[in-house]
């Protein structure tokens, strides 16, 4: 049996593998689920991924910013505190 991706499966594919790596630095393994969406359903919704690739962006940039010295661990924790937040 052939399995076939289309780009939203891609797109999920390679969110998940940066979710993976990123974890020791950026997030705890409890923490990885924030990023995830509620319900596995919304996976298929395009939205969906755009916010977790935004989120993970943000993570990025906050953790680069911490190891740069442009703000401090007490920023930073704020910061992952605020994206990690569903609002």
């Amino acid at each position: 049996m052939k399995m076939i991706m289309d780009e939203s499966s891609s797109d999920l594919t390679r969110l998940l593998g940066e979710l993976r790596v990123m974890t020791p630095q950026v997030l705890g393994c409890s923490e990885r689920r924030l990023i995830l969406p509620r319900k596995l359903g919304d996976l298929e919704r395009p939205e969906c991924l755009q916010d977790m690739k935004d989120r993970i962006q943000k993570l990025k940039l906050a953790k680069d910013m911490l190891d740069t010295g442009l703000i401090i661990q007490a920023e930073y924790d704020s910061k992952k505190a605020e994206i990690l937040s569903r609002g």
